[in-house]
């Protein structure tokens, strides 16, 4: 097993991907908070807020009008902060990550300790390290997922911003 080199901050992390089946595992939890947000997005969804998914197909969702607003609000709406907390600790784990840092003479495991010293005051180096963890097991499933979030990054930035409109009792 090959494993991914990750670098943050002046420290390596080596990324060991997961076991086949808990790959799968995590996948589906992930699809589950994430796949709704899309399907609402672009108006693929059934009454009961589930996606179609017979009706989904990668170029579609390309070509999409993409309400970002929907999108963001309906990730959101699924995702809380001990959702999020359980999907990173799920993410790394000592088992799957040794770092090495400036301070040490060898690599060691991310223990839960060691992850506190490196990210403290840097919540967002640890999700950046989470979707190195991502990109390491799912890099087949990644390339199409690039080209779909480049696509629509693209409509986004053509998209004129819009104004609110102006209150006429405020003068």
């Amino acid at each position: 097993m090959e494993k991914t080199e990750y670098n943050w901050n002046g420290h390596t992390f080596y990324i060991t991907p997961m076991d086949p089946l808990k790959a799968i595992q995590v996948l589906g939890d992930l699809q589950r908070m994430i796949l709704p947000g899309i399907g609402a997005a672009i108006g693929k969804q059934d009454a009961g807020g589930l996606v179609e998914m017979e009706d989904l197909n990668m170029q579609e969702v390309i070509n999409a009008d993409v309400d970002f607003g929907v999108l963001i609000r309906s990730i959101s709406d699924k995702i809380t902060g001990q959702l999020l907390v359980a999907h990173i600790k799920t993410l790394i784990t000592p088992d799957t990550i040794i770092v090495q840092s400036p301070d040490m003479d060898e690599p060691k495991k991310l223990d839960i300790a060691r992850q506190n010293e490196i990210f403290r005051g840097s919540p967002a180096g640890l999700i950046q390290l989470a979707y190195a963890v991502l990109e390491a097991n799912y890099s087949d499933f990644f390339a199409p997922v690039r080209v779909y979030i480049g696509s629509l990054m693209k409509t986004f930035a053509k998209r004129p911003i819009q104004q609110f409109p102006e209150n006429s009792d405020q003068e």
